[in-house]
């Protein structure tokens, strides 16, 4: 005796939001999990979908749970996923050693990664060091103490 198939049905409004989801979401695993439960609202298999989608038939299943539980929201990527930053904007002492730093290393960012890594036990490259330069600068926060200091010297 085999399993009861399952499918999801959708609604017209479901079926819209779903297709621009798809179209226009940001990230491929969120389109690829709305295109999920389109193929399914247009009646293929699990199997099949997996097939599709180059996923394994669990992974469906728990993108239909997901989709029941929660709805649009649970077929999104949820926060706190992927690697978390080395160095972080919200973390006051790497704000407050930067700053320090620049004052003495004004636009040596090799200078700044060797004395972050001795400072707080780090493995930097020196791109990392860049980009988080350049986000402080976004920030308005990176070159505030060097605005301060005079231009002559």
């Amino acid at each position: 005796m085999s399993r009861k198939k399952r499918f999801i049905r959708l609604s017209n409004t479901e079926l819209i939001t779903l297709q621009e989801g798809r179209k226009n979401g940001k990230k491929y695993q969120f389109r690829d999990r709305c295109h999920c439960l389109i193929l399914s609202h247009q009646g293929k298999e699990v199997k099949e979908i997996s097939e599709i989608l180059e996923v394994s038939v669990l992974t469906v299943y728990l993108w239909f749970n997901r989709w029941e539980l929660n709805g649009i929201v649970g077929l999104m990527n949820q926060p706190g996923q992927g690697r978390k930053p080395k160095l972080s904007l919200e973390n006051d002492e790497h704000v407050k050693a930067i700053e320090q730093l620049i004052e003495v290393h004004y636009q040596d960012a090799e200078r700044i990664r060797i004395e972050l890594e001795q400072q707080f036990d780090l493995s930097l490259s020196p791109d990392t060091v860049k980009r988080y330069l350049k986000k402080m600068t976004f920030d308005g926060a990176a070159f505030a103490a060097v605005q301060k200091k005079d231009k002559t010297q």
